[in-house]
């Protein structure tokens, strides 16, 4: 069996991601989220994991160290819709927190 993508988010976020074939969905209602992600971090069977950053602000202080520090599984943050652009994590740092390297240095 293989490694899950799993998404967490409002049916907005959610439903694109159904469509594009992601089984694994869970919706919430803004501002939560936090007791579904952290079932989610605790299955070994999930890899990645896609939500709005505004799930990740609405978490405790304790939550938020440990995704940070957490290297699997992977969470990937997009910003929600009345998110400030530019804010949030890089995609190339989240792999190099990932690997331990940075896939992209030359």
């Amino acid at each position: 069996m293989g490694e899950k993508i799993a998404v967490v988010g409002e049916e907005a976020l959610t439903k694109g991601f159904r469509l594009a074939g992601i089984g694994d969905i869970h919706n919430v209602l803004p501002g939560t989220g936090q007791e579904t992600l952290r079932a989610l971090i605790k299955d070994p069977a999930v890899a990645i994991i896609i939500t709005y950053d505004s799930v990740i602000d609405k978490c405790d202080f304790r939550m938020k160290k440990e995704i940070e520090s957490m290297a699997k599984p992977v969470i990937v943050t997009l910003a929600s819709r009345d998110a400030v652009q530019g804010e949030g994590e890089s995609l190339q740092s989240l792999i190099k927190r990932a690997l331990g390297f940075d896939l992209f240095k030359q």
